[in-house]
């Protein structure tokens, strides 16, 4: 059988607090119960994270699945041998940004804008080594945002401090 539970709510616009007692209720009706051994989700890093935090803290004898859990943090995260992921983390991703923009030998100062969650933080810090590591001298900011975030403050905020030459 298959079931489904949406986190998102009705229009799909969950977010914070109410997304996570969403996740957490549909780990609760998923694990306890209905006793699904596996949990199958196509969703975040940062929905893992949290439905995998509740599995543990409940003790539920429950896998979780997960294809779009990239997240370095997940990596090496003490799950009880419990989240399985389909896709490897975002370390080569990561590497790849970072040689990308090391090479651009026109970009001399680098505005990092990402979202402030287990794959954007994952990501943007992955890319930040990258360049370390390349022996980069390209001067890199990072600015994180949120759902409530006004993108277009944000932007003029970041062409207007840091004068970027590459995104």
């Amino acid at each position: 059988a298959l079931v489904v539970c949406d986190y998102g709510g009705p229009q799909g616009d969950n977010q914070g607090d109410a997304a996570a007692g969403l996740i957490d209720d549909g780990v609760d009706f998923l694990a306890a119960s209905i006793g699904a051994p596996v949990i199958i989700s196509g969703s975040s890093s940062s929905v893992t994270q949290r439905a995998i935090d509740h599995i543990l803290t409940k003790n539920y004898p429950t896998a979780f699945i997960s294809s779009f859990s990239t997240s370095k943090q997940l990596t090496n995260y003490p799950d009880n041998g419990l989240l399985w992921r389909t896709a490897t983390d975002d370390t080569a991703q990561a590497a790849v940004l970072g040689e990308l923009v090391f090479k651009t030998a026109s970009v001399t100062h680098l505005a990092i804008v990402y979202v402030d969650d287990a794959y954007g933080s994952g990501l943007q810090e992955g890319v930040k080594v990258a360049l370390k590591t390349a022996g980069s001298t390209q001067k890199t900011t990072v600015h994180p945002f949120n759902p409530k975030t006004d993108f277009s403050t944000l932007m003029a905020d970041v062409f207007a401090t840091e004068q970027p030459n590459g995104m």
